[in-house]
């Protein structure tokens, strides 16, 4: 559904058709979460169930690292993330109610 607005919602699951098969697949976008404090980065790398990016913000240098949850692989992060450094929860990772991601990953 496109408006008369720049932004454009997107849902965060989608049903696509394979090129191969023409079988349905199903895609879910990815969440990412800022990671707020240095010495939380390597937990993050180390992860299986997380991916660590870092990310080129702006012209002002203000570069952040990000830490990114595929529930499509792993399933609801409320339900499957445990032990997180303190300061994370895992609800951060889930969908947002609004369809909109600010990551720059879509």
């Amino acid at each position: 559904m496109t408006g008369i607005y720049d932004w454009n919602p997107m849902p965060h699951v989608l049903d696509v058709r394979c090129p191969s098969c023409r079988g349905c697949a199903r895609f879910e976008f990815a969440e990412v979460v800022r990671i707020k404090l240095l010495q939380d980065v390597p937990f993050f790398q180390a992860s299986a169930q997380f991916e660590y990016a870092f990310f080129l913000s702006n012209w002002a240098g203000q570069n952040w690292h990000g830490a990114i949850y595929f529930p499509g692989l792993h399933g609801a992060a409320t339900t499957t993330v445990h032990g997180l450094p303190e300061g994370y929860e895992p609800a951060a990772w889930e969908h947002s109610q609004y369809l909109y991601r600010a990551h720059g990953l879509d």
